[in-house]
């Protein structure tokens, strides 16, 4: 028979040569036998094809499934409604950034930032909005697990306590936001150090330097009309990115009487977002940060009468040579930071050998322009107070025996601290390693007991983000497996250290709020204060914070004088550089 030639074609290749183009076809939507294209389905064939169907049919109607069984609401709650989501204010324990969790019929399905809080005021980062799926996740640790093989939490805690009861015990975390943790934690006696995967200790440390206290101060975007970033991709991964863009974007709006957007100018070695939207961007080498801040200072010293022959050498033409910037450029972000003195705001950040000296040089432009007590608020924030040099003292002990239980909670240091610490062989000489996490990971697989910990969204909890910030971390879902939250097991391990505690998580909690509501008298009741954080996820003193002390703290000159020393350390500039920076959706990769 035959075959018929089509009337439309998809191509003039196809019309052409209809035969080159059918064999052409390397993908096609349904498999078929030579010849069937002329042929088409014969009637026998397709009742043997029906026949075979019908077979196979029966046979898997003869296959029993498993019986997996429902259960409803026996007694259902009255704020459920199906079909109809209910939303509950709670917090972060990583950034203690406020939440508003969506569930619907008993199940968290959503996250949003929680428009009252204070520092995100609505916003959230990608790990944030995307942090209810590990409470679905299928691989997380299910529940307690000794000596590798999955145990009993009676178990768990009998061989814990033990340890504890040995002497010895420390403590390494990340950063501690929960003030009623820390209060356990400080209960215990035992030595606790806090790092962070990624950290920010150039910052601290230079505070400590600059200004006497080792603490991470506030940055106000939403004050600043000139902001200059000096490798701080502060829109994206650079400290607390969500309160900065939220304030940044607020200060570009064209709104009331503001009839300007301020000026963003960025230096930086590597491409990054907050580059993206700079008004004017600079390409420079990583070894050339320190360079372009020192001669920037040069120039401010200068105009502001605190001029200082250490800063001599750092004329703009000679920076201009070093690192490609012309002098032109340089010279009128110098002007432009004098002109908006007290309103302009100048950050940085370096992970080299300067990255120090380099904050020093920043703190002294932000004190020597006004900015300290204006954009820069001395007002602690907490959500950083890593140490690396508490790490290597912690090292070191565990190296000459002096600690027989390392508990560890919140930080995988296995994946995140560089080889250099030795922390991998430290780890070798401690006899007991506790471990809590929700996956079986790197430092999980070292560890004698396995803590499986329980989702942000199962646990009671409270954050402090910065001062006089509180918000409750409240569940929304009973556990789904056999887990406990790090603040749970520090009450069941309390009697081995003899401290004295609650019976449970919500009860501690609330003991700690108790204290706030004492310290911030409102002129209700506990339970009416209580009610009322919950239902706005935020300690209502929060609010004052925003406006900030406004004092200008006084800047140690000894700080510029260490950064210029610094220069001369430095190894000559090369014409390749290694630079390692975050993901802004995945951060250091511990959440992907």
């Amino acid at each position: 028979m035959e075959k018929k030639s089509s009337r439309f074609w998809m191509s003039l290749e196809q019309a052409e040569s209809p035969e080159t183009f059918d064999a052409g076809g390397e993908f096609r939507s349904t498999p078929v036998r030579e010849g069937y294209e002329a042929e088409g389905l014969g009637r026998r064939d397709f009742m043997k094809v029906m026949g075979a169907s019908a077979l196979m049919a029966s046979l898997a109607g003869c296959t029993r499934r498993p019986v997996q069984k429902i259960v409803p609401y026996v007694a259902k709650p009255e704020e459920v409604t199906s079909g109809v989501p209910n939303f509950y204010a709670s917090a972060c324990p990583r950034t203690g950034y406020g939440l508003l969790v969506t569930a619907r019929e008993g199940r968290p399905i959503k996250v949003d930032g929680n428009g009252d809080h204070p520092l995100n005021r609505g916003g959230l980062d990608a790990r944030g909005l995307a942090s209810v799926h590990d409470l679905y996740d299928p691989d997380r640790l299910r529940g307690p697990v000794v000596k590798g093989a999955s145990s009993t939490w009676e178990a768990f805690l009998a061989s814990a306590r033990e340890s504890v009861k040995e002497g010895g015990v420390a403590f390494l975390t990340g950063t501690v936001l929960s003030p009623t943790v820390q209060g356990l934690l400080d209960k215990t006696g035992a030595r606790h150090v806090m790092v962070d995967s990624v950290p920010m200790d150039d910052v601290l440390d230079a505070q400590a330097d600059s200004y006497g206290s080792r603490v991470f101060p506030r940055y106000r975007f939403d004050k600043a009309d000139y902001v200059l970033s000096i490798d701080a991709d502060f829109l994206g991964t650079w400290g607390s990115t969500v309160e900065y863009t939220k304030q940044f974007a607020g200060k570009r709006r064209l709104e009331g009487n503001r009839s300007t957007m301020g000026k963003l100018v960025v230096f930086e070695s590597a491409p990054t977002l907050t580059g993206y939207n700079a008004d004017e961007r600079h390409a420079i080498h990583p070894s050339d940060q320190l360079h372009v801040a020192l001669a920037l200072a040069r120039e401010v010293a200068r105009a502001t009468g605190r001029g200082t022959a250490d800063l001599d050498p750092f004329g703009m033409q000679d920076i201009a040579n070093r690192t490609g910037v012309p002098a032109a450029a340089l010279e009128r972000v110098a002007d432009e930071l004098l002109k908006f003195r007290g309103r302009g705001l100048v950050v940085a950040s370096g992970k080299g050998a300067h990255a120090r000296a380099l904050q020093n040089v920043v703190n002294f432009l932000n004190s020597a322009l006004g900015n300290e007590g204006e954009t820069v608020d001395g007002t602690p924030s907490y959500q950083f107070k890593g140490s690396y040099a508490d790490l290597e003292k912690l090292v070191n002990a565990m190296k000459q025996g002096a600690v027989k239980t390392l508990v560890i909670h919140g930080v995988n240091p296995m994946y995140s601290f560089p080889k250099t610490v030795g922390f991998e062989e430290a780890l070798s000489k401690v006899a007991h390693v506790i471990y809590v996490g929700t996956h079986l990971d790197e430092t999980a697989r070292k560890a004698e007991l396995v803590a499986a910990e329980s989702s942000p969204f199962e646990a009671w909890g409270d954050v402090n983000p910065a001062k006089d910030v509180y918000s409750i971390v409240q569940p929304t879902i009973r556990p789904i497996w056999n887990t406990k939250s790090f603040l749970e097991l520090l009450l069941d391990l309390a009697p081995a250290f003899g401290a004295s505690v609650a019976e449970s998580a919500h009860e501690q909690v609330r003991n700690t709020w108790r204290t706030l509501h004492g310290r911030y008298s409102t002129g209700f009741g506990f339970e009416a204060f209580w009610d009322d954080c919950l239902q706005t996820g935020v300690l209502e003193a929060a609010a004052k914070r925003i406006a900030g002390d406004g004092s200008a703290r006084a800047y140690r000159g000894d700080a510029i004088r260490s950064s210029v020393a610094a220069v001369r350390g430095l190894p000559p500039k090369s014409d390749f550089a290694l630079v390692l920076s975050e993901s802004v959706a995945l951060g250091d990769g511990s959440q992907a």
